[in-house]
């Protein structure tokens, strides 16, 4: 179990920013840029991965691409591109920069120069490198300050030193996620804010994709260790927005995945917003209880016209139950599923509402569920009440 805000027995989620798409990365950090500043920017990228990528096996420095999974510092990137923008020069021959002090690309420190001064007189503006992007590079530093963004910007041991080096590599983290004993890898994604979390899921895909793809023929790829990515909660990120760089991943894995050994599972209550390419290419669907007429239509789609009856039952389906129609059953189905014992089920039954309101009300405390609240981990005040029971 990988979280972004791990409790006891999980481990934290580290998505390194290095190894997703650079366009996506760029359009998260910085936002909008024109194309000569887009290019200034990856220019810099390039260069930084091509620094770092003597000795590292399978890379041609000759041949890097500006996508190639190789560490850099967002850090050092942002210091390089900032500098530029605020110097001014002392001298008319602009050889002494107008500095009163320095910059910190550790601490994401603005370097201070002197005002340039009115027509003619000194200090003079700087031309050299300008890209014109003080108000992305102001972006970007807000977005490497902002702590809830740490699992992909600050990715423990897969960040970066300044010089572009890091303590673990692309290596370890698919050793990490797909090299245990465990037949199943859990990625919780809960703790992810909303406004990276179609670039994340997107971002964690291609990796997946990726590493199988390329590794095809090798005992670890996806021909000899087939994958099969199960997404809860689908219609969140896999509707028809544009710029959706999670359902375009999908997207590539349904249409071309399954000769890959990676393959795909949505879970949805909400299929009618999932996107419609997405749907055409699931050859097995698992219908449960659906009261909705677009989520009913979508099943009804799938099924032969002497069969559409079955549509009618949807919203009478009993807790298991499911219709089951494609490559899995020569037939469409209707079948009771066999629910697991109580004590190994997932936490996600609907409380029972009549007798939780005709309990006596216990003692509250609001400071705890603040707490857990603010840590991100539902768990936080349980652990606290074990272990005031415990001291008492």
């Amino acid at each position: 179990m990988f979280r972004v805000n791990p409790s006891d027995g999980e481990q934290p989620l580290h998505v390194p920013y290095w190894a997703l798409d650079t366009l996506t990365l760029l359009d998260f950090l910085m936002g909008p840029m024109s194309e000569a500043a887009m290019t200034g920017v990856l220019d810099r990228i390039q260069a930084a991965k091509s620094s770092g990528a003597n000795g590292v096996a399978g890379v041609d420095v000759n041949a890097l691409m500006i996508n190639t999974p190789l560490p850099f510092s967002l850090k050092q990137l942002w210091a390089d591109l900032v500098d530029p923008e605020y110097k001014t020069w002392a001298d008319k021959e602009r050889t002494t920069p107008a500095l009163e002090e320095a910059g910190d690309a550790h601490s994401l420190k603005l370097p201070k120069y002197s005002a340039p001064g009115q027509g003619s007189a000194l200090p003079d503006i700087n031309q050299t490198g300008v890209l014109g992007i003080k108000r992305q590079l102001t972006q970007m530093r807000s977005r490497l300050l902002d702590r809830q963004y740490d699992f992909m910007l600050h990715p423990g041991k897969w960040e970066p030193e300044l010089s572009g080096k890091s303590q673990m590599d692309l290596p370890q983290l698919l050793e990490a996620w797909f090299g245990h004993d465990k037949p199943i890898t859990v990625l919780d994604l809960s703790g992810v804010p909303s406004q990276v979390l179609v670039r994340l899921i997107g971002g964690i895909l291609n990796i997946t994709y990726e590493a199988m793809f390329w590794g095809r023929n090798l005992p670890e790829g996806g021909r000899n260790r087939p994958q099969l990515v199960v997404m809860e909660e689908a219609h969140r990120y896999l509707g028809r927005d544009a710029n959706n760089p999670a359902r375009d991943m999908v997207q590539r894995i349904v249409k071309e995945g399954r000769k890959f050994g990676v393959g795909a599972m949505l879970v949805s209550q909400r299929p009618s917003e999932i996107d419609e390419t997405i749907l055409s290419q699931c050859g097995t669907q698992f219908a449960l209880r659906l009261s909705n007429n677009a989520d009913q239509g979508k099943v009804k789609a799938a099924l032969p016209d002497s069969l559409s009856g079955l549509v009618d039952t949807l919203p009478v389906l009993r807790t298991g139950e499911a219709i089951i129609m494609g490559e899995a059953a020569r037939l469409p189905i209707r079948c009771r599923i066999n629910l697991p014992p109580e004590d190994e089920r997932p936490s996600s039954a609907d409380p029972k509402v009549s007798e939780a309101w005709a309990k006596a009300k216990e003692k509250e405390d609001y400071e705890r569920l603040a707490a857990a609240w603010r840590s991100q981990n539902p768990k936080w005040g349980q652990n606290i009440s074990v272990k005031a029971q415990e001291d008492g």
